[in-house]
């Protein structure tokens, strides 16, 4: 997934639903996919468009919250990796709190109109999701957390065959397969997970 992938923020219900349901019995483990990692160009109105096009269909689709009036500031660049990288910060330094992070992230920026590009504008977040907010933005800025997030980026693509977030697979002794290709509401995304679990019930 990619934090600032709308479709991964429509699908965030569904990923909670998953958790609550299958809790510790199912490990999870998020790989940021870096959507628009290292853009260095300002978004246009024919950009903008788009993008907010997606919101759109995002939230007839799963009822998520946007904030339509919010158009991105002039000039606004819709880098990707800071919130991809403030991931693999929080799966180092406090991995319980990750997917709260990220589901924070999303709604900081889909619904509270904050540029979350800017680090300190993440290290807010984490604070306000939990995390140790001094530690958080001391490590946000080390290069080791650059690393990790560009080897997810390879990672999601040479290892993982991913090309479209979210995307949801499920690993155990036989290999990697994909439970689910895409959103889908959390009622059926619970069924694909047991779906995907049956056959290796013990």
């Amino acid at each position: 997934m990619d934090p600032l992938c709308s479709w991964c923020w429509g699908f965030a219900p569904s990923m909670q639903a998953v958790v609550e349901r299958f809790g510790a019995a199912l490990p999870m483990e998020i790989v940021v996919g870096g959507l628009r990692a290292g853009n260095t160009v300002p978004m246009d109105a024919t950009l903008r468009n788009y993008v907010q096009g997606h919101w759109e269909k995002v939230y007839e689709a799963s009822g998520q919250r946007f904030n339509f009036a919010f158009k991105m500031p002039e000039g606004f660049i819709y880098d990707t990796e800071p919130p991809c990288r403030a991931l693999k910060v929080a799966q180092e330094i406090e991995p319980k709190h990750v997917l709260t992070l990220s589901h924070a992230i999303q709604k900081a920026f889909y619904v509270d109109n904050r540029d979350v590009t800017q680090e300190a504008v993440l290290a807010k977040v984490a604070q306000e999701a939990g995390l140790d907010g001094a530690v958080f933005a001391a490590a946000l800025g080390e290069e080791r957390f650059r690393a990790a997030a560009q080897a997810d980026f390879r990672r999601a693509r040479e290892e993982l065959n991913v090309c479209s977030f979210p995307t949801l697979l499920g690993e155990n002794a036989r290999g990697v397969s994909v439970v689910s290709p895409g959103f889908c509401p959390p009622e059926l995304l619970i069924r694909r997970v047991q779906t995907w679990l049956d056959p290796y019930a013990s």
